[in-house]
């Protein structure tokens, strides 16, 4: 009993010298006993309060604290608290304890623990979680308490614990967790609904790894499969071995980091059978805390259909104009007075390009004399339609200079009231 005595002495004394703390391997250099048995000799100084335990990194660091009573200590913690010595009879216990279990404290103190029907799900296996604590190793444990008809999810901690006189018992630690608990079913419950929304979006939906590239998440419209760890955006979407660059495949996730802001790209990809896809690719950026762009929600349209209407479209147009061109005079195609389309022929005669002829309405190239007369032409070509009217107007070019020309206005009734096919023929 002396010597037990003595090593805590021994420890307070080190720590006292050292107030930055100590580590138990420095400690028990110091008082020249074994680490193990320095760290049961600590844990006596720790539940009774005589010393404080910080981690720094890997390492617990021990500091020498004021002396405060352990029944103090017992009654400030939120967590239930009993312990009992080695021959399982509790000699402590708090109010948290005993009103969680529904004890007597009266009864409580003295009593054999082994008489104790907890009414947690694993109180059968609790002898045997006993039996290892007393041989010095710890055990760590979730179960349940059935309350009337509340269920009370807890942590339960059996701590080997040695005591004043050198005793050898075990302090059971009870942490209520139930908020905890219900906080990961609402997790979970979140996260399903969220698989939920993911797979019944028809279009390919993923999530990318901000910092890598990789993909965390992915619906089932994506078709990428089982996803192993480290798969790339860009090694599944295109077979690459780096990221998207140019003007051809540009980069979302770039763009979005750049810009922090959701973006839309284009992409070409080829499926296994040589056909050729055009995807729209949605990207928008989501943030942490601190306002980092840490990944990014990416969802793919397939637009190949209205690619190729497009292009089939601006063939048809190309060869529209081609014939159009090959016409002895100037067309102009207008729509609420909006030129709409301009032949080459015009387009030279007045010195505008056929685009910028599309940005100009009627009045930026008729004066209001002539303006007026079209106004007229174009209320005629409605009532007789569909024949030609026809009147002397001048044009107004880029340059400013006017040129009288001869222009024959056709209602296109059958596409709207308001649109007109005129032919213009030079005055010379």
């Amino acid at each position: 009993m002396v010597q037990y005595k003595d090593i805590l002495d021994r420890i307070r004394d080190a720590l006292k010298e050292n107030p930055r703390g100590m580590t138990i391997t420095e400690i028990s250099s110091v008082i020249n006993l074994n680490r193990n048995s320095t760290a049961r000799y600590l844990d006596v100084l720790l539940i009774s309060g005589q010393v404080e335990l910080k981690q720094t990194g890997s390492a617990k660091v021990y500091f020498l604290s004021p002396r405060v009573p352990v029944e103090a200590v017992l009654d400030l913690s939120n967590d239930g608290i009993l312990m009992f010595d080695s021959n399982r009879r509790i000699i402590r216990v708090n109010e948290t304890f005993v009103a969680l279990f529904g004890l007597d404290s009266d009864k409580t103190i003295g009593a054999d623990f082994g008489n104790f029907e907890l009414p947690i799900k694993k109180h059968n296996m609790l002898p045997s979680f006993i039996d290892k604590a007393m041989k010095g190793k710890q055990q760590t444990f979730e179960d349940e308490i059935k309350k009337q008809d509340d269920l009370i999810y807890v942590n339960i901690k059996l701590v080997p614990t040695t005591f004043d006189d050198g005793d050898i018992g075990v302090t059971m630690v009870v942490e209520d967790i139930t908020g905890r608990k219900q906080s990961e079913k609402e997790i979970l419950r979140q996260n399903e609904f969220l698989n939920l929304v993911m797979e019944s979006v028809a279009h390919p939906f993923y999530v990318v790894n901000a910092s890598n590239y990789t993909i965390e998440m992915a619906n089932k419209a994506a078709r990428l499969g089982f996803l192993p760890n480290e798969s790339k955006c860009y090694a599944l979407t295109h077979n690459s071995n780096q990221p998207c660059s140019g003007d051809v495949h540009p980069c979302p996730l770039q763009k979005v980091k750049a810009t922090r802001m959701p973006v839309v790209v284009e992409h070409t990809h080829h499926t296994v059978s040589g056909k050729t896809k055009h995807l729209e690719i949605h990207a928008h950026p989501i943030f942490d805390g601190q306002g980092n762009v840490i990944q990014m929600i990416e969802y793919n349209l397939d637009v190949t259909e209205r690619k190729e209407l497009e292009e089939a479209l601006r063939n048809e147009t190309s060869m529209y104009r081609s014939i159009i061109d090959s016409f002895n005079e100037g067309t102009l195609v207008t729509h609420d007075n909006l030129i709409s389309f301009g032949s080459t022929k015009v387009s030279d005669l007045m010195g505008y390009d056929v685009e910028e002829l599309k940005k100009l309405r009627m009045k930026d190239i008729l004066d209001s004399k002539s303006m007026t007369k079209f106004r007229k032409l174009t209320s005629s070509a409605i009532q007789i339609d569909p024949a030609f009217v026809d009147d002397e107007l001048d044009l107004i070019c880029r340059d400013g200079q006017s040129i009288p020309v001869l222009i024959s206005v056709r209602s296109l009734g059958d596409t709207s009231e308001n649109a007109f096919f005129c032919k213009i023929t030079l005055k010379t």
